[in-house]
């Protein structure tokens, strides 16, 4: 159960579209460009994971159909990946008068570790032992800002690096606008 965290920009994923099927390579250097926009945060995220465990008494912990659930720092911190979207544009509705709208996400940050997607996630809408365990000692998961985030690592990792990952993000984006008109116009 990977927990991933989009950053979406309107319109940006009609333009990468057409991008894609007129120039591939122009759309896997933006990719590059997206990737390294994020990497500080990957870092910060990993720093922000426990060591060397999330709680003393999460020890070894197998589901009955043998997946291991037993929480590893190493294994946490090798799941946090930053990751391009290639898959189909999803119908969405929007915050914002409830119009729907097509959209490719951009970017994503996951948690792929499932033991690191639980320390990421776990009480967020629920109140479970392990969630008020977790909340007390690394604090909740719940960042208000209009609508309500989650996470432990990924969103605090993303709200302080904000600014400068948005710039680049918009730099990306202003990129294949430009690369766009420009095979369209050839």
């Amino acid at each position: 159960m990977p927990v991933n965290n989009s950053i979406r920009i309107e319109g940006a994923a009609e333009a990468l579209k057409v991008l894609n099927k007129a120039a591939p390579d122009i759309v896997r250097e933006i990719n590059k460009d997206l990737k390294a926009a994020v990497k500080p945060v990957v870092q910060d995220a990993k720093q922000l994971l426990p060591r060397p465990s999330a709680l003393t008494n999460w020890g070894q912990w197998i589901t009955p159909s043998g997946r291991d659930l037993s929480f590893d720092a190493g294994k946490a911190r090798r799941g946090v990946k930053a990751a391009t979207r290639r898959t189909p544009e999803r119908d969405l509705r929007s915050n914002y008068g409830g119009r729907r709208y097509k959209v490719i996400p951009l970017l994503e940050l996951r948690q792929t570790d499932p033991a690191g997607a639980i320390y990421e996630r776990a009480g967020a809408k629920t109140s479970t032992r392990l969630g008020r365990s977790l909340n007390r000692k690394h604090g909740s998961v719940s960042i208000d800002l209009g609508n309500t985030l989650s996470g432990r690592a990924l969103y605090p990792a993303f709200f302080r690096r904000e600014n400068g990952i948005m710039r680049d993000v918009r730099t990306a984006v202003h990129r294949i606008e430009t690369e766009t008109t420009k095979r369209l116009s050839t």
